[in-house]
């Protein structure tokens, strides 16, 4: 093998060293993108339902009807208890 070719497999070798690393650098550009689309959709979803959410003692008295439609023992008459 001469210093030529030695040269020009070496040239080969990094050019293909490159392609792989921008191709797989675009994957995970790509995967970022979706994911930072994916937070922004949730956030506003999350700041919707948060406008449309009733008051949280409201909130405390549906979860406890709902518990209860659902056939289980009447909650703690402690209203707010984390159990």
């Amino acid at each position: 093998m001469t210093n030529e070719q030695f040269l020009l497999m070496m040239l080969a070798f990094v050019a293909l060293t490159g392609v792989v690393l921008a191709i797989h650098t675009a994957r995970r550009l790509e995967k970022t993108k979706r994911c930072l689309l994916q937070m922004k959709h949730d956030i506003k979803s999350h700041a919707m339902e948060k406008r449309k959410s009733p008051e949280p003692k409201d909130l405390v008295v549906s979860v406890n009807k709902a518990l209860v439609a659902a056939g289980h023992s009447r909650p703690d008459a402690t209203e707010g208890s984390a159990t």
